[in-house]
């Protein structure tokens, strides 16, 4: 038995050696038809730019082979505007909180940082004060650059999802999404 567990510590090591990982927060909002204006064609909810705003708090862990994982908690609010919903009508201050684990691949060039990133969880949406348990999803790409040896500044967009349970079941919508990413840690 002392011989299997020096093995396995001895083949540990080595990914510990070269394992990469870090923490921080995120400001996020919406992209609207205004800015690509093949939003409003699609399937897509067609709000103004920035009329959904929201942060997050994450911390990940990337293996010496490049895959990220870990967890995020994040909050969003529409700004005072009336968002349609399909198949309800519209509702006026929205607002939430997700909480759920994130996963992807970094690249790491030099100094800059390539990373996809999928996120999914679950929380709590605020219709009209009305709360209902609330899905979410996402997935982005993310453009950093090491601004001192354990600070990454990265910019990213794309896809974010919601669906939350109402009276008819979920109602998914789907929005696409940019932001800023503040990064800390052994990067």
């Amino acid at each position: 038995m002392k011989k299997l567990l020096a093995i396995v510590a001895c083949l540990a090591l080595p990914s510990l050696a070269f394992a990469y990982g870090g923490g921080g927060f995120e400001y996020f909002t919406n992209v609207g038809p205004d800015l690509l204006p093949s939003i409003s064609s699609s399937s897509l909810v067609s709000l103004p730019s920035g009329s959904v705003l929201g942060a997050s708090a994450f911390g990940y862990g990337v293996t010496a082979g490049g895959w990220k994982i870990g967890g995020f908690g994040m909050f969003f609010y529409t700004n005072g505007l009336s968002v349609p919903i399909p198949d309800f009508g519209r509702v006026d201050n929205a607002s939430g909180w997700i909480a759920g684990v994130l996963s992807g691949g970094q690249a790491r060039l030099g100094p800059f940082r390539l990373s996809i990133n999928f996120r999914m969880g679950a929380g709590m949406a605020f219709a009209d004060w009305m709360p209902t348990a609330s899905l979410y999803g996402s997935v982005d790409g993310e453009v950093g650059i090491l601004f001192v040896p354990a600070m990454l500044i990265s910019v990213y967009t794309g896809v974010g999802a919601i669906a939350p349970f109402l009276y008819n079941g979920p109602v998914p919508m789907g929005a696409v999404i940019a932001g800023v990413r503040i990064t800390w840690g052994y990067l």
